[in-house]
């Protein structure tokens, strides 16, 4: 009489543990690239975010002719001033002042729901700070004020331009953030250039990993443990109104391999006549 085969009643241990391990490989495969594009909506939101925030800046100086201060990022949503726009020497907590602007504070989480933080270039914040209607192209005065508190000189009539502050006057050194694409790298917004090249702020999100951001509602601090070296810049620069070669924010490429060279920060820095420009605040032709 025929006996039927064994490999005709089902799979081997060997085929099982094969197919076992191609459905692992598989799975693998689709749990990584749904972690991936994860990944990319995020940021893809935090970009989205930074961009409106940038937009609601732009509105605040179009009706105050300066900008905002920070918010202390350091506050629980109990507190009455969180979101609030607080002026001082300390921007250690600066995140973007949401109550200030008029918006909510889901309007200013990133990807990750972490508060986006906020940095002023140096006495920004200060009346007629980011306001050159009052300047003239042919203007030939000095302005009002010194140094980094210099404004453009009122009443500015044509008929006597020495009372009339140019722009480039008005954007004088000192004005501004400086911006570098990493420690020890190229400058590429210089502050101490005349006319400023500046950035009149900085929003950061603090990326994946979180470090130097404040948590939604609580504002907890998140650790720098995993932050690459030049995240450590963005997170514990504190000292903004210095303006030195010492002291700058960094803007480059993402670099998700882990060590010393991971960034993922996500950075907006328009320049200080780019704010003016999109607020309708810019000199007068002459």
């Amino acid at each position: 009489m025929m006996r039927k085969s064994n490999k005709s009643a089902g799979f081997s241990l060997t085929e099982l543990a094969i197919s076992l391990v191609i459905i692992a490989l598989i799975m693998s495969f689709f749990m990584s690239t749904g972690t991936a594009f994860v990944e990319i909506q995020k940021n893809e939101a935090s970009r989205t975010k930074l961009k409106a925030i940038e937009t609601a800046l732009a509105g605040y100086v179009a009706i105050h002719g300066r900008l905002p201060c920070p918010a202390d990022g350091s506050l629980t949503n109990v507190s009455p001033l969180n979101g609030v726009g607080v002026c001082g020497t300390n921007q250690q907590h600066g995140v973007v002042p949401w109550v200030t602007l008029g918006m909510s504070e889901s309007d200013i989480l990133d990807g990750w729901f972490n508060r986006i933080t906020y940095r002023v270039g140096p006495n920004l914040w200060l009346a007629g700070a980011m306001d050159m209607t009052s300047c003239d192209t042919a203007g030939t005065g000095l302005g009002n004020g010194v140094g980094v508190n210099l404004i453009c000189q009122t009443p500015c009539s044509s008929a006597g331009l020495s009372s009339c502050t140019s722009p480039q006057t008005f954007l004088q050194a000192g004005k501004g953030l400086n911006i570098q694409d990493r420690i020890g790298g190229t400058l590429l917004m210089d502050a101490t250039a005349s006319p400023t090249e500046g950035a009149a702020y900085v929003l950061i999100s603090h990326g994946r990993n979180g470090a130097g951001a404040r948590q939604n509602e609580t504002g907890t601090l998140i650790p720098t443990t995993n932050a690459g070296n030049d995240e450590l810049v963005n997170a514990n620069n504190l000292a903004v109104r210095i303006v030195s070669p010492d002291n700058f924010y960094v803007d480059r490429n993402i670099d998700d391999k882990p060590g010393a060279a991971y960034f993922d920060d996500l950075v907006q820095r328009p320049s200080i006549i780019k704010v003016i420009i999109q607020a309708q605040r810019g000199p007068r032709a002459h």
